[in-house]
């Protein structure tokens, strides 16, 4: 599995009481546990992970099962916009650049408005023209298929019609507006 998410383990043993010990100081006596491994660096961490399963009927019969599990990296999902590596905002048709900063990844993945469809893939989209306030998506994937996502936000504010309306008047005369 991936550093940061959940690791599914199922036991298959016979009708038993179960003990897991993860291998990093986590533990569990659920039948069928998950557990998230997290902080093991940017290689390959390996954990042996060991079952203990003990009859039910309190007898002091029992049997361990151990099993090595790799855990690994993750990539880190970061860019910036216009520079900054943060939330930016502007007026209707701001002109935003892009620039991937993530690492560790071999796949990326854009979402320009929220809306779970993929719009670019590849490090580098073009510069677009947002209109309306939009949160943007990039999901990467490393060389072992471990996913990270970030957001950031771009906030549109609509630009102002400069208007106004004067009556007619003669020479000499005040103007109402």
């Amino acid at each position: 599995g991936c550093i940061n998410t959940n690791i599914s383990f199922t036991n298959t043993s016979s009708d038993s009481v179960v003990s897991w010990n993860f291998g990093d100081a986590g533990t569990s006596s659920a039948t069928n546990p998950t557990h998230t491994y997290t902080n093991t660096g940017a290689t390959i961490t390996s954990f042996n992970v060991r079952l203990i399963v003990t009859n039910p009927a309190g007898f002091s019969c029992s049997d361990t099962f151990i099993k090595t599990v790799y855990v690994l990296p993750r990539p880190t999902s970061n860019f910036s916009q216009n520079g900054t590596s943060g939330n930016i905002s502007g007026c209707d048709s701001l002109l935003v650049t892009f620039a991937d900063l993530s690492l560790n990844a071999t796949q990326w993945n854009w979402d320009f408005n929220d809306d779970g469809v993929i719009d670019f893939v590849g490090q580098t989209p073009s510069a677009r023209k947002f209109f309306i306030t939009s949160t943007i998506r990039l999901s990467v994937v490393s060389a072992n298929g471990c996913v990270h996502n970030r957001t950031r936000t771009v906030t549109i504010y609509k630009t102002p019609i400069a208007d106004f309306n004067v009556a007619s008047v003669c020479v000499n005369q005040q103007a109402s507006f």
